[in-house]
């Protein structure tokens, strides 16, 4: 006990001061709201039962350090300087503050005085204005880098740490990170910075949370660090306290006592029991006391075994107590006006697919933990509508969403009703911290994402005055922004337009505990947010008072409406209804909503605010009916999005660690330009003659049910509408197929399973499926995946593992191809007694085995003794097994069919492409073959063209009779082929119907179209995100996209809640106009720009807009592709080259082509740019004139350049330099020691 008073004795003193502070001001606030209710709103007062937050002192800024790499553009006729590629000239940055580091010392008083607001290096500013780019690029990336030095976390993990940090502005963040860069790691250590002072809440699918608490907790078995603190972490010294010594404090601050012992101890027991030495139980039962860290105590590894389990139960008891633990998949049953624990809502059933993946046990701890947490959250949210008028029980505290897209895509299933209640809760909640963990974050719809950042965004209050005026817009906002801002204001930003004749203006308030301040030493004006000095219980009636303090400075008091007279008479019942909502208009002649409430995907257009999260709404609006996002909807969202989502692609320093994915051999007539033909290889596979007459009778059935959906106004992304046996006949079909056909009812599913069982039978007996049997006729598109297994077969030996996946699970899929195995010599691998010779073997993991022989299944596959699958060759996975499971040294990967959105494809491919999933083989082996399988109908709309598909049928699965081409329509009228004629009839009538596609095509169809659009939404996400700068360096053309404003911008706000496209330019006062912009017709644009190293440099933009007018300087990069860099001074071009260059096979995985170096020649600059002219492009990129190349060392994002010399077909070795010595020297190489790249690996010579 002498270790636990000494390591908790500052936090026992800081609690004794927040308390009696907190105390003082719950009776002030007290008193006065019983004066006026509406001083409960956003107030961060809470009752004596609630965890206070003290603020933590704010860190020391650093000064301002300038980037070599970057460019700039010079000054501008008529407008300030445009920065192309300087952060400096806009920056893009994340959410959160300033935070230098954990102090040692003690705490600072509560109580005690903030910051002084003059102190502007403490300063964040906020998402919405130009200026955040810039602070976020060149103040606060700064600053975590300093951080960073000595800390275990990535540069990205730190900046979401930071930048959501208890004192920072900044509500949410959405970490779309790659793989390998530890997402769950990232959310972990931002909960466990803010966990002294916000409860939080993780909510993720049931079967994610061991893993989750692993994270936390770190496994020293196997080596894994924990990213928990203190108590929380295995890797401490630990020291035993028994029972009889605890105190109140120790209760108090580990929320240990004798109940959660006994809890403890009964999990240990449990634990222990799977042990042989029986003594192991005894010893546990006899544990009387909890350990805590201590630095001069035991390790782990020395810990007695029993005393090892009870310390991991004991911290996984704290870590669910202190992490809290909610599972969607299922959720929690909960609705709006109450909390309900029943299970009666049937619409809900989809909501529990996730309980598969757990054992009998685990389940009913799950609906048991449910039914605790739905009263947790009543009770916490009748207390935060009573106490801060919040509709939300996470009213001050941290929510962690882990796969948030799987969150997101449950609120917009119809059926499931408690999704969209926490939906709400989130969007209501206040003074939260906000994390949401996805690698994809769009799966379905594209609508998703405006769920997604209402979430992150919150719930949006707007107030809106309206005046009597002859100033124009430009001038009002100019006098606001010097009376507003002047002194430290609770006005977070202001947005004024002009109709009928009026000035309007609309308010948004800052945070709770954050002010809006300009600083009078800044020539462009910016306004900075710093903490507030004002107490919370008065936030409100300030901030209304400060917005007419202002107005009366600019206008006369009786042009304003509501003017301040108005306002002060209202009733306090009256107010109060303002802050809840309850609409209230007072000019009535411009009919404007004075307390609008809004999320950040509500677009006001025509005085109509239209929900974005209905799907129709955002295609319609931001689409076009297009595959892509039109220029100005486009800059649009991205400011709309602007400090809402850290991005990163992957952790490049593992990069080399990844398995190669084998170029794609099939491209597919009619899909040449499909994206998704691109990353895999997409098999056709037409059907046979006995597979088409199975899939017409389904189709002909089916087209009479699908009228008649269309009729009742089905949704054709709907996974009901394409119906399942049209699709798994494009699988397989089965000569005695009535167990498929027949209806099944209650009564007569025995009956049917002993049907299939029958026929399942037959097959096996007659061999039927075999490669050399009838398997091409039944099903091509198998017969195909066996011809393929067999390249990694060798003497009827496996060679190389197969991963392959089907979304069916029985007859026609999985269930079937198992089938398939078994004629084709394959045994099942025996999880209960796994079979000891090497053999041909398949095993699965779907949702149909239970968590043990999952496991089992997955252990034996990944073995090192398994790596080229000599004891089992196959995984079967389905949906079950898409997500969550990594498996080892796949070698190709088999996906049976299509499916609604290439997520789910991706998720599969993603199981046998891992970060180090590939180390146990050979290098040369470090390769995945992926492919997709298509159904197709026979090609042709008339008779002839249906013979010609028929004939060029590869496995002549078609009777075909033999006729000279010129007689094709003549042989056919003959009456011995009028069987045959029908059938080519029924193939162009089913042709017609469906313009050629067959279900597969379909779904392909559909899958691309989605995907198409997922990827320009994915490009916007990333486009805005607040590191997009820093951290895409190594992807030039989307770091030239990346959201930027120029330095002179810097005093504008970006965006306003609510405004529509058509309104943005009056948020854009500045207008830019180039003094130097050469056009090059038909579309390309040069731009004269300089460095910080002083050279004169000028860029070539192909401009994409449809506009016919001279481009606006400040979109040119966003409707803009950047094309090369003309150097003056050193006469170098230096040329963006395409992802895909063809030297980049040679040069390996290690190393890419990043641009090619070409000399600038003398006569350009006499005929062209001495005149202000520039050539076109093609006169510049001559062959002659090329030097080499600069390439990127994908491990570290160095960059080294490599001549031509290093380039001819017969040389293997490539010399290469590091590019900065290159430039250093004046571009030679003649004094630098070269580097080898020898193999696709670098070589230092030494």
């Amino acid at each position: 006990m002498e270790i636990y008073t000494r390591t908790r004795k500052y936090d026992k003193e800081a609690i004794d001061r927040i308390q009696e502070k907190h105390r003082k001001e719950r009776e002030e606030f007290d008193k006065k709201a019983e004066e006026d209710p509406t001083l409960v709103q956003g107030s961060s007062i809470q009752s004596d039962d609630s965890t206070f937050s003290p603020k933590s002192p704010r860190y020391a800024s650093n000064s301002w350090e300038e980037d070599d790499s970057i460019t700039s553009l010079p000054e501008y006729e008529e407008g300030p300087t445009y920065n192309p590629e300087s952060p400096r000239g806009s920056p893009t940055l994340g959410e959160e503050g300033e935070h230098v580091g954990i102090s040692d010392e003690e705490p600072e008083d509560p109580s005690a005085e903030l910051i002084q607001l003059e102190d502007l290096d403490n300063k964040t500013v906020s998402q919405h204005r130009k200026a955040f780019v810039n602070w976020v690029n060149n103040v606060f990336y700064e600053r975590i880098k300093d951080l960073n030095h000595d800390s275990p976390l990535k540069i990205y993990q730190t900046l979401v740490q930071q930048y959501l940090s208890y004192e920072t502005p900044y509500r949410g963040l959405l970490v779309y990170h790659g793989l390998g860069t530890g997402k769950t790691a990232t959310a972990i250590s931002l909960a466990e910075g803010l966990r002294g002072q916000m409860r939080i809440n993780t909510l993720l699918p049931a079967s994610l949370e061991t893993n989750f608490i692993g994270e936390i907790m770190g496994d020293k078995v196997k080596g894994k660090m924990g990213w928990g603190k203190d108590e929380l972490n295995i890797d401490n010294n630990w020291s035993f306290v028994k029972i009889s010594e605890i105190d109140d404090d120790f209760k108090d601050s580990y929320k240990l006592d004798g109940k959660v012992l006994r809890i403890i101890q009964n999990e240990t027991v449990r634990a222990v029991k799977q042990y042989e030495d029986k003594e192991l139980e005894k010893r546990a039962k006899s544990i009387r006391g909890f350990f805590i860290p201590d630095k001069n105590g035991t390790k782990y590894e020395d810990l007695e075994q029993e005393q090892q389990e009870f310390l991991k139960k004991e911290l996984e008891y704290l870590i669910k107590t202190k992490y809290n633990f909610i599972h969607y998949n299922p959720f929690p049953k909960v609705k709006t006006d109450h909390i309900k624990t029943g299970d009666d809502d049937k619409d809900d059933a989809e909501e529990d697919e996730d309980l598969y993946l757990l054992d009998e046990e685990q389940k009913k701890k799950v609906l048991t933990n449910n039914m605790k947490i739905v009263k947790d959250l009543e009770k916490r949210l009748k207390y935060n509508k009573k106490n801060f008028n919040v509709d939300s029980p996470f009213y001050g505290e941290c929510v962690v969403i882990d796969e948030v897209h799987n969150f997101v895509r449950e609120i917009l299933n119809p059926a499931s009703k408690p999704s969209k209640v926490f939906y709400e809760w989130i969007v209501n909640a206040e003074n939260v911290k906000l994390v949401f963990l996805s690698g994809t974050p769009v799966i379905n719809k594209p609508s998703e994402i405006a769920v997604l950042y209402n979430m992150l965004k919150g719930l949006i209050k707007i107030y809106t005055f309206t005046i009597k005026s002859d100033l124009n817009v430009e001038d009002v906002i100019r006098r606001c922004n010097e009376v507003f801002y002047k002194n430290p204001s609770l006005i977070e930003l202001f947005y004024v337009e002009k109709k009928m004749g009026k000035i309007v203006i609309s308010f948004i308030q800052e945070r709770t505990g954050f002010e809006s301040l300009m600083d009078p030493n800044d020539k462009n004006e910016v306004v900075y947010t710093v903490q507030s000095k004002k107490e919370d219980f008065e936030h409100f009636n300030v901030f209304i008072n400060e917005i007419y303090d202002g107005l009366h400075e600019i206008f006369d008091e009786e042009d304003i409406v509501p003017s301040k007279e108005t306002y002060n008479d209202l009733s306090p019942r009256i107010k109060s209804g303002l802050l809840r909502g309850k609409h209230t208009i007072y000019d009535k002649e411009l009919n404007i909503v004075f307390n609008r409430k809004q999320k950040l995907f509500d677009i006001l257009e025509d005085d109509v605010l239209t929900d974005m999260t209905n799907n129709d709404n955002f295609m319609r609006y931001f689409f076009e009916g297009r595959d892509e996002i039109p220029e100005i909807k486009r800059i649009l969202m991205k400011r709309m999005l602007m400090g809402l989502t850290s991005y990163y692609p992957i952790d490049r320093s593992s990069i080399v660690d990844m398995p190669i994915v084998v170029d794609p051999e099939y491209l597919p007539i009619g899909l040449e330009n499909h994206k998704i033909v691109q990353k895999l290889n997409v098999v056709p596979c037409m059907m046979s003659q006995t597979q088409f007459e199975k899939y017409m009778e389904m189709w002909s059935k089916e087209k009479s049910i699908d009228a008649l959906a269309r009729m009742r106004g089905y949704d054709e992304d709907s996974p009901f509408h394409y119906h399942m046996r049209t699709r798994q006949s494009c699988n397989i079909v089965y000569l005695d197929d009535d167990f498929r056909t027949t209806k099944k009812t209650e009564d007569n599913k025995g009956l049917i399973e002993d049907m299939k069982a029958k026929a399942y039978q037959k097959i096996l007996d007659d061999n039927s499926l075999g490669i050399d049997k009838d398997l091409k006729n039944l099903s091509p598109k198998m017969f195909q995946i066996m011809n393929n297994i067999n390249k990694f077969m060798k003497d009827g030996k496996p060679t190389g593992k197969i991963l392959f996946y089907s979304d069916f699970r029985s007859d026609g899929g999985s269930e079937a191809f198992e089938l398939v195995l078994k004629s084709n010599g394959y045994q099942k691998f025996d999880t209960k007694d796994p079979q000891k010779e090497k053999g041909k073997r398949y095993t699965f993991i779907t949702g149909s085995e239970g968590p043990e022989e999952r496991s089992v299944s997955k252990e034996y596959f990944n073995d090192e003794t398994n790596k080229h699958g000599e004891y089992i060759q196959i995984m079967i996975i389905s949906s079950a097994g898409a997500e969550g499971i990594s498996l080892t040294c796949v070698r190709q990967v088999h996906i049976l069919e299509p499916f609604w959105n290439y997520v789910r494809i991706d998720q599969v491919l993603g199981r046998a492409i891992r970060m180090r999933s590939h180390t146990q083989l050979p290098k040369e082996d470090r390769n995945v073959e992926q492919y997709l399988y298509l159904s197709t109908l026979p090609r042709g709309d008339n008779l002839e063209s249906v013979y010609k598909s028929l004939k060029a049928d590869e496995n002549h699965t078609w009777l075909i009779p033999e006729f000279t081409e010129e007689n094709i329509k003549v042989e056919l009228n003959k009456p011995e082929y009028k069987d045959f004629k029908e059938v080519l009839d029924s193939i162009i009538r089913v042709n017609v119907d469906t313009g050629g596609e067959s279900a597969d095509n379909h779904l392909f169809e559909i899958m691309e179209r989605k995907y198409r659009v997922s990827l320009e939404i994915n490009s916007v996400i990333k486009e805005s995100s607040l590191d997009c700068i820093q951290h895409t360096r190594d992807d030039p053309e989307l770091n030239d996209k990346c959201i930027r404003f120029s330095d002179k911008l810097s005093g504008e706000i970006a965006y306003f809640p609510g405004i529509s496209a058509k309104v943005l330019e009056n948020i854009d006062i500045v207008q830019l106009k180039a003094k130097y912009l050469y056009h090059i017709k038909p579309n390309v644009y040069v731009i004269s720009a300089s460095n910080d190293e002083g050279n004169n440099l000028f860029i070539y933009y192909e401009y994409l807009s449809t506009e016919e007018k001279e481009p606006d300087i400040r979109y040119i990069r966003e409707k803009g592709r950047r094309l090369c860099d003309v150097y003056i001074d050193s006469m170098m071009i230096l040329n963006y080259v395409d992802k895909e260059h063809p030297y980049n096979k040679r040069l390996g995985k290690e190393f890419s082509v990043y641009q090619e170096m070409y000399t600038l020649d003398d006569d350009v600059i006499d005929e062209y740019i001495s005149q202000d002219e520039f050539p076109p492009l093609k006169q510049l990129l001559v062959k002659d004139s090329l030097k080499g190349y600069k390439l990127k060392y994908n491990v570290n994002d160095t960059f080294y350049y490599m001549g031509l010399d290093s380039i001819l077909p017969d040389i293997c070795i490539q010399r290469v330099y590091p590019y900065q010595l290159y430039i250093d020297d004046n571009y030679k190489i003649d004094n630098i020691p070269p580097r080898v790249i020898y193999n696709g690996e670098l070589f230092i010579n030494v």
